[in-house]
């Protein structure tokens, strides 16, 4: 089973809701600058999807699978799920005002 298209969204939205300073993602978040906004306002219910909106998610779903390197087919049912999955969350994610403390 993969991830439904609704988590897709909603998976979406909390990467751009919860990276919006992290330069790891800069130009993951660049590059969809478009979908990410677009699955956070979906998701919150400003705004609801078309056709063309769908395969920005998708494509943008591709992607940010791609950066994590885990399966785009896998079943996620949350961003946490997804992190726990991918053996590069840690690197992609980490967080750099914690690294100057420790300096």
């Amino acid at each position: 089973m993969s991830t439904s298209f609704s988590n897709k969204v909603s998976i979406l939205a909390e990467v751009y809701a919860e990276s919006l300073w992290n330069e790891e993602l800069k130009e993951f978040k660049d590059i969809n600058d478009v979908a990410l906004p677009l699955a956070y306002l979906t998701q919150n219910e400003f705004a609801t999807m078309t056709d063309k909106a769908n395969s920005y998610i998708e494509e943008t779903w591709s992607m940010l699978c791609k950066t994590l390197s885990v399966d785009p087919e896998g079943d996620y049912e949350s961003g946490d799920d997804m992190l726990g999955k991918s053996p590069v969350a840690e690197e992609v994610f980490s967080d750099d005002d914690e690294d100057e403390d420790e300096e």
